[in-house]
């Protein structure tokens, strides 16, 4: 009777702290989503703004840009034209946004390495709650304890 006392301490005790494991290893992957959705939005942005460093400048040659540009001519436009139809400003503050996503995004990176390290522990430390619970008692011991549990529980229905 002790011995079957003995063994059901263990299992609640066992299944405590694995459950609270579980709890814990949830949680992180709750907030690995949390991470990866809003590294979603900055990589879309890091991609946006590069894109609109790589987008062409306009074509000259064709005669309607030709035409806009001889018949509204003044220094502002030829700079402008000059600069490949980009405004300084605008490139600044593209190169300015391109490097913000690219440091949010390797922050975040950093973030999800860590919240996947702790959920590698976390395993790691399920695994070895149980198998110390094996050793305690032998499997053979164990199985038949919850088999009997199943069965008590089946006729008390």
């Amino acid at each position: 009777m002790d011995h079957e006392v003995l063994l059901e301490d263990l299992i609640d005790k066992t299944v405590d702290t694995i459950f609270q494991i579980f709890v814990d290893f949830m949680a992180r992957c709750a907030k690995f989503e949390e991470l990866a959705d809003a590294g979603e939005g900055f990589l879309r942005g890091f991609y946006r703004e590069q894109e609109i460093c790589r987008r062409p400048p306009l074509y000259k040659t064709s005669s309607v840009v030709d035409e806009v540009i001889n018949s509204n001519y003044t220094d502002e436009l030829a700079e402008y034209v000059e600069a490949g139809f980009n405004k300084h400003e605008n490139v600044v503050k593209n190169v300015s946004k391109l490097n913000s996503c690219k440091l949010r995004l390797e922050d975040y990176l950093i973030k999800a390495k860590v919240l996947l390290d702790e959920l590698e522990s976390l395993k790691h430390n399920a695994i070895d709650i149980i198998k110390h619970a094996i050793d305690e008692h032998s499997s053979d011991c164990v199985f038949n304890f919850l088999q009997d549990t199943k069965t008590q529980q089946a006729h008390s229905v």
